[in-house]
């Protein structure tokens, strides 16, 4: 019984995270989870954005992103290697892309770019990244590290599925090393009643308290 309760409340969160369309859903503890990934980004942290499906992601990075001035926002959908990679962080920083990853041109142009805001790099679903690519990005933000500068990377995935796919690689520990895990805390039951409120428009609490009951019946 409590497995299908488990199984019933992330599915009531991913329908209505398809019904609405994805919005950042903002509770104390997400709230709070916001604010220390922003410092953490403000001082170059590399993370890894973990938690369970449905546990909004996605709309974290978005809602990073759209408060960021600098920023390379990618969603991946399929395996990306280190060319595809290159070509839209050129894109993204305005440098020249091409099937190199060409660090050292990546690095001016985010400087150039940033001003005074900390240059982002975001990307969702990162399991998808070659491990080349991953190690390319790493190289980056190094570099940019090195030179004196500040580059905040973010990477979003599947609870423990980027863990594994770099545990996968050679040399993994230096990988897993490089990043701090941060895990999505999930809604409570009251917090997913108010979010499917919202996401349904229910325009009152009996009736945003019947389709709740009727999703976790």
């Amino acid at each position: 019984m409590a497995v299908e309760a488990e199984r019933a409340h992330a599915l009531a969160l991913l329908s209505a995270r398809a019904c609405w369309g994805g919005f950042f859903f903002e509770t104390n503890a997400l709230g709070a989870a916001l604010e220390a990934v922003r410092t953490a980004l403000a001082d170059g942290a590399a993370l890894i954005i973990e938690g369970e499906s449905g546990a909004g992601k996605t709309v974290f990075l978005a809602e990073l992103a759209r408060t960021n001035a600098a920023v390379c926002h990618l969603e991946l959908r399929y395996p990306t290697g280190e060319g595809v990679l290159s070509a839209r962080l050129a894109q993204s920083f305005g440098a020249a892309g091409g099937p190199i990853f060409d660090v050292g041109a990546l690095v001016e142009r985010i400087t150039v770019r940033s001003g005074d805001a900390i240059p982002l790099i975001l990307i969702d679903d990162a399991q998808c990244l070659s491990s080349f690519a991953l190690r390319a990005l790493l190289e980056l933000h190094g570099e940019v590290r090195r030179r004196g500068g500040r580059l905040g990377l973010a990477l979003s995935a599947p609870q423990d599925e980027l863990s594994r796919h770099i545990a996968r690689m050679p040399s993994f520990a230096a990988y897993r090393a490089a990043f701090t895990p941060i895990t999505l805390p999930r809604l409570t039951r009251e917090e997913t009643r108010e979010y499917l409120r919202l996401v349904f428009k229910v325009g009152d609490d009996t009736s945003a308290n019947d389709v709740f009951n009727e999703v976790f019946a």
